[in-house]
């Protein structure tokens, strides 16, 4: 074997040997690479999850501020209620304050010259009463003694359910009631003001039965006969 034949195996020997070295070197790198995409799968996969939670987080988020925003949606349109509705109540109140002024100005120059039903009534007008006259009616008396007799039973209570007043309760016919109920406040010529508290059985139509204290101021009573009457009302 010549030298040049050894020097070209020695040559080939030391060719494959870099050659396997190499193809070693490159099983390793590859190795090494599928590890890193390993980790970077998981490190994907756990990103991936994460901004999941973070789109799902950004919906709950924004089903909460359309909840909110139609929650304050719905308060303001309340308080717009709220707000016309005081405007409005302000606007009734000015207009009667406006009015009892006037009325007011008007009672204070004409005092002197009313009577006293007519002084009753401009004064009663100027602090935003009305009134309504509703003709003649005839006027008794009973009292309100707590016993039996021709007056009544005597319990102290009158058909109402409430206590019977001497100089406020009046009763009316039942027919009459219809019109004027309970509770019904009445201003009678030469008398003043009483309230329909009470009826009876003798009581007639266009009748007016007014309490007193005694059964003798009952049947000596100076009102008996034709009164003019007015209803009061919002007073």
């Amino acid at each position: 074997m010549s030298k040049i034949d050894t020097f070209m195996i020695i040559f080939a020997a030391i060719v494959i040997l870099m050659c396997t070295n190499t193809i070693a070197n490159q099983k390793v790198y590859i190795e090494t690479l599928e590890e890193e995409n390993v980790v970077l799968s998981d490190i994907v996969s756990s990103n991936t999850a994460t901004i999941d939670n973070g789109t799902l987080e950004i919906q709950e988020l924004n089903a909460l501020l359309q909840q909110s925003e139609k929650q304050y949606q719905d308060k303001i349109r309340n308080l717009e209620m709220e707000n016309r509705l005081l405007q409005a109540n302000y606007d009734s109140l000015k207009t009667k304050y406006d009015k009892a002024t006037k009325y007011k100005d008007m009672y204070k120059v004409a005092k002197k010259y009313l009577t006293d039903e007519e002084e009753f009534f401009v004064r009663y007008i100027s602090e935003g009463g009305e009134v309504e006259y509703i003709g003649e009616w005839y006027c008794t008396a009973y009292c309100t003694e707590k016993r039996k007799h021709i007056c009544g039973t005597g319990s102290g209570i009158t058909a109402s359910g409430e206590p019977v007043e001497a100089f406020n309760s009046v009763a009316l016919n039942r027919h009459n009631l219809k019109q004027y109920p309970f509770g019904t406040k009445l201003y009678i010529e030469g008398v003043g003001v009483r309230t329909v508290m009470d009826t009876g059985g003798g009581v007639r139509q266009k009748q007016i039965d007014c309490a007193v204290d005694t059964h003798y101021n009952a049947v000596h009573w100076s009102g008996q006969g034709d009164h003019r009457v007015w209803i009061l009302k919002n007073g």
